[in-house]
């Protein structure tokens, strides 16, 4: 029941690098202005939070809450202290929200998948 403070940080910064790459990726070809763009990347975060946090190991919902909060924390300070830099407007895109609520429902998702060893992603990291 120990939670791995340091894996969790470290898969946050991880999700966030490739969530501003894909970012960038679509500012780039000019694709920011579809709401669609936005969304797409909000649910790929999600579905990398999911992935990310079946290798952080947490067994119950008190170690996916403290996953989740690590994931969002880390996420919202990066694109406070970097993203903003690059477009002023971020926090107020509905997008931007609802990657971080799928970031943080999904650890919570992986708890059920801990409970049944033939359910869970095996990782060996």
């Amino acid at each position: 029941m120990n939670f791995n403070f340091g894996r969790a940080i470290g898969f946050g910064i991880l999700l966030w690098i490739i969530v501003f790459a894909l970012s960038a990726l679509a500012m780039a070809v000019g694709w920011t202005g579809f709401a669609v763009v936005g969304f797409i990347i909000a649910v790929i975060a999600g579905i990398l939070a999911f992935v990310f946090a079946g290798y952080v190991h947490e067994d119950n919902a008190l170690m996916a809450f403290y996953t989740s909060l690590t994931f969002v924390v880390i996420t919202a300070v990066l694109d406070l202290v970097i993203t903003m830099r690059f477009s002023s407007t971020i926090f107020s895109q509905w997008t931007l929200w609802l990657g971080y609520a799928l970031i943080f429902i999904a650890p919570f998702m992986q708890v059920g998948n801990a409970m049944n060893p033939n359910m869970r992603m095996q990782h060996k990291v």
